[in-house]
């Protein structure tokens, strides 16, 4: 039986509804548990919002972003089928911004695009011979299952690794900071830093978790460790005030690899806390303000340019099946 609740403090998300929200614990399954040491820093009772000094000061700070944009579901006919099986054509892209703090501007450093066709398991890239490509290029890929969510699946693997390749390729400086939205990937540099704008998982528990949402503009929580399949080392910063908000408003987790020494990660953690509320953009300016920062906002905008009028694309892919 759920208790009523007399006493209740309401306020309005920060984002727009149509990117869903900042805060949106899910329960997950067993499969995906993983176990909290929080207590790598600071014991649980000690926890705080901390204010750090900078070690060092990033003259380059690099952001990596990705997008990924469905354009059609294709219906094969092969032989002897009843029903048609399901494919996916759609663009991935990835891109790199440069804020150089020298002279206090950003440039896109590099845009990469590509454009997939997903098949599923059992559908060989010969079905799809009556399909001129010479109107629209593409790539093939493949997925591991048939269903539409594995397509999906295939789908986001091709945007993060081009993004993952970014973050090979580009050249760093030493002390450079090098914030990737989203987790950090096993298969990342080790000095990549991961931006996680929205919270879909409750990681802390009593004390830790009372102090996410008191933290002020300019303080961080303690490090906490995540063990699993691919340990990290996480922790919380606040990038933007939300007046009359919640206090998960505002809040965004950071995730670094767990080979990295807690002096590099306290280092990291002291940079993001300092120099990422700097690039939080206004309420009135994007729609997932504060979190989605104005650098990887301005890429995403660059690359959805990148890929192409939709209504086009749709149009070329039908003269390409139709008017062969």
């Amino acid at each position: 039986m759920v208790n009523p609740v007399s006493k209740a403090i309401v306020s309005v998300s920060a984002w727009d509804p149509g990117y869903g929200t900042n805060l949106d614990f899910k329960d997950f399954g067993d499969s995906d548990s993983v176990e909290i040491d929080d207590s790598v820093e600071y014991i649980a009772r000690d926890w705080r919002g901390i204010e750090t000094a900078l070690p060092s000061d990033p003259l380059d700070i690099f952001f990596i972003d990705g997008i990924q944009r469905i354009e059609a579901r294709l219906e094969i006919f092969a032989e002897n089928d009843v029903v048609p099986r399901s494919a996916l054509l759609g663009a991935v892209g990835a891109g790199v911004v440069h804020w150089d703090r020298r002279l206090m501007k950003s440039r896109f450093k590099e845009l990469l695009h590509r454009r997939l066709v997903v098949l599923p398991v059992g559908v060989t890239p010969e079905t799809l011979g009556s399909l001129d490509s010479s109107l629209l290029p593409f790539e093939i890929r493949h997925s591991k299952g048939s269903d539409f969510t594995d397509l999906q699946d295939a789908m986001q693997k091709q945007m993060s690794e081009l993004e993952v390749s970014l973050a090979k390729s580009i050249d760093y400086e030493p002390g450079s900071l090098v914030i990737a939205d989203g987790r950090v990937r096993r298969d990342h540099p080790v000095f990549v830093v991961g931006y996680i704008k929205s919270n879909e998982r409750q990681y802390l528990s009593g004390k830790p978790a009372e102090v996410v949402p008191e933290i002020k503009l300019g303080q961080r929580t303690p490090i906490f460790r995540i063990e699993g399949s691919f340990p990290r080392f996480s922790w919380y910063i606040r990038v933007g005030d939300i007046s009359g908000g919640h206090g998960w408003q505002g809040i965004a987790r950071l995730e670094v690899s767990a080979e990295l020494s807690m002096d590099e990660v306290a280092s990291y953690a002291a940079m993001t806390t300092e120099y990422l509320p700097i690039a939080a953009p206004p309420l009135h300016l994007d729609p997932r303000a504060p979190q989605n920062l104005i650098p990887i906002g301005a890429l995403e905008r660059e690359l959805r340019r990148g890929l192409g009028d939709a209504e086009l694309v749709n149009r070329k892919l039908r003269e390409a099946v139709y008017m062969r």
